[in-house]
């Protein structure tokens, strides 16, 4: 699950979610970074982009700088802010908990789209440089006997 860090004058809410692994899903199954009311509009949605958060949504810009590559928004803390616990979860705690959703039936949505790209790709067939001149030459071939059709 998501977690939020506090270093210096900074938190980071980092996802337990790769940053690539938000982009694939963003792009090929959208809906699983959404969480929508009974009417089918949308309430929260995670992304990326511009490092951002709101009530409606979290946008992750980076990636932690360890192996893991995981996702993470960074926001600054007010110069003065006392109590930094009680400043973060007023900030961004009904966010951060509609994160935590998000990431929980994330997992289904991520094999899914690796299943599908995995079909997408044995199906795709990689020729050589003979086969295309060969293609080529008999594409040519039918386009020149093509003007001389019979009209039976």
């Amino acid at each position: 699950m998501a977690k939020i860090l506090v270093a210096g004058n900074v938190f980071v809410i980092q996802s337990d979610i790769q940053l690539e692994k938000l982009r694939k899903l963003e792009k090929y199954q959208p809906d699983a970074l959404k969480i929508f009311d009974d009417n089918g509009s949308i309430l929260f949605a995670v992304g990326t982009g511009s490092a951002s958060i709101s009530k409606i949504g979290i946008s992750f810009s980076e990636a932690s700088h360890d192996e893991k590559k995981l996702a993470c928004v960074t926001q600054p803390i007010p110069t003065g802010t006392e109590d930094v616990k009680s400043y973060i979860a007023d900030r961004i705690g009904h966010s951060f908990l509609n994160l935590q959703k998000i990431e929980a039936g994330i997992g289904n949505a991520l094999i899914q789209v690796e299943k599908d790209l995995q079909a997408i790709m044995s199906s795709i067939s990689l020729v050589t440089s003979e086969e295309i001149t060969v293609a080529t030459s008999n594409l040519a071939r039918i386009q020149t006997e093509g003007g001389e059709q019979d009209d039976d």
